[in-house]
């Protein structure tokens, strides 16, 4: 056991105006309340991003005042698993560098989890999470399991249906084999695993997404991609009953964006119908098919809450999302470009799938913090910190740890 960085993670928490104290409350809830080829800009580069399983650990023993309800001691070490993308409260952190290599539809918006991957190691002392498939890296602080493009289903799921996913495919079955492979490497007995996932915070996702995208960019219609949801939230909730059975006490499984308001889908599915956005020119039926996987997410986990008592949390990426760009003027984001990439060419959004951002004379814009959207796929880095800020605020508020 170790207990290098308490004083310092004290530090960080006072620093962010966190007391350790303000846990039990929907993550949702609280969100509610407060309501880049040579043109590529470095500042604004995205990562190419991973959907997965992660985990952060590293022991840490309560040091402070005794609570009349019992806390249970802290973890510092993190494992993510899933697609790697990729408020109120104030984070005072640096900046995280990231780079876009994405260029097909099955990477849409999902970096938001990778920057809050890189903002959770800095706001508690830790190093960056190492990929599980890297031979050499420190692992004693982390692991990511998370691939690009990868899905919740299995591939024969979506043969069954006529989609075609790549043959590099990672579903989120591979990634638990590979959990499971860890775990099996650091400890000799169930137990011992199991005393070692309760001090760690497991972050299963964000995934699903793709599972969604493959078939909306084939064309199936979304009364079909609608029978996929119940499919794609056994798988999540599945994956959160493993490492929980292997003896994860804190995980956070975050939900699906509003990809009515991403230009590749804007593009992609227009209608003349100038009721089929709403006032934030989104597509409402896109939108309503996201809410319909995160209702349908939220309702399983919070069975899981109840059959299980461990923290659950759902990282509600749809509010937070939808709380930038109501508030996008007070951000400092540009009211006329809210829907329009910063990195591409063409069209009502400045996206081309043809074209886009990193092909020859493809432009970047030259004020990528007044964006939103970077390439017409991700967000720009302003707009991963803005939510990062609300989403780490509500995870490290609401993990039950005592600090």
């Amino acid at each position: 056991m170790t207990l290098w960085g308490i004083p310092t993670l004290k530090r960080e928490m006072k620093m962010m105006g966190l007391s350790g104290k303000r846990v039990g409350r929907s993550f949702s809830q609280t969100v509610r309340e407060n309501q880049g080829d040579d043109n590529v800009n470095p500042e604004n580069e995205n990562e190419k991003e991973l959907k997965g399983m992660h985990l952060i650990t590293k022991e840490l023993e309560n040091e402070l005042a005794k609570e009349k309800e019992p806390q249970r001691p802290c973890y510092l070490r993190k494992q993510r698993y899933g697609y790697r993308r990729a408020r109120n409260i104030r984070l005072a952190l640096p900046a995280v560098r990231y780079r876009a290599e994405a260029h097909s539809p099955n990477n849409v918006v999902t970096m938001l989890t990778a920057y809050v991957m890189r903002k959770i190691p800095m706001a508690l002392c830790l190093p960056l999470l190492s990929p599980y498939l890297q031979p050499f890296g420190p692992k004693d602080h982390g692991v990511n399991f998370a691939v690009a493009g990868s899905t919740a289903m299995d591939s024969p799921f979506f043969a069954a249906r006529d989609i075609h996913v790549p043959q590099s495919n990672t579903p989120l079955s591979l990634q638990l084999k590979w959990f499971r492979n860890h775990l099996n490497e650091l400890c000799q007995t169930h137990k011992d695993c199991a005393k070692r996932l309760q001090r760690a915070l497991v972050f299963v996702g964000e995934i699903g997404g793709n599972d969604y995208n493959y078939a909306f960019f084939q064309e199936k219609p979304v009364k079909e991609i609608r029978t996929y949801v119940p499919h794609v939230v056994r798988s999540i909730t599945d994956a959160v009953e493993d490492v929980i059975h292997e003896g994860a006490i804190r995980v956070v499984v975050p939900g699906n964006f509003p990809v009515g308001c991403i230009p590749i889908y804007l593009t992609s599915f227009p209608s003349s119908d100038p009721n089929a956005y709403d006032d934030m020119k989104c597509l409402k039926d896109l939108n309503k098919f996201a809410l319909f996987h995160n209702n349908n997410l939220q309702r399983a986990l919070e069975n899981l809450r109840q059959k299980y008592h461990v923290v659950i949390l759902y990282a509600d990426y749809y509010t937070t999302f939808q709380s930038v760009l109501c508030r996008a003027p007070y951000l400092g984001f540009d009211q006329g470009s809210l829907n329009k990439a910063c990195c591409g060419i063409g069209g009502q959004y400045n996206y081309d799938g043809s074209r886009m951002c990193g092909h020859a004379g493809v432009p970047v814009c030259s004020n990528p913090k007044q964006h939103i959207h970077w390439d017409g796929v991700h967000l720009t880095q302003e707009a991963y910190r803005q939510m990062s800020e609300w989403l780490l605020g509500e995870i490290l508020s609401n993990i039950k740890c005592v600090w």
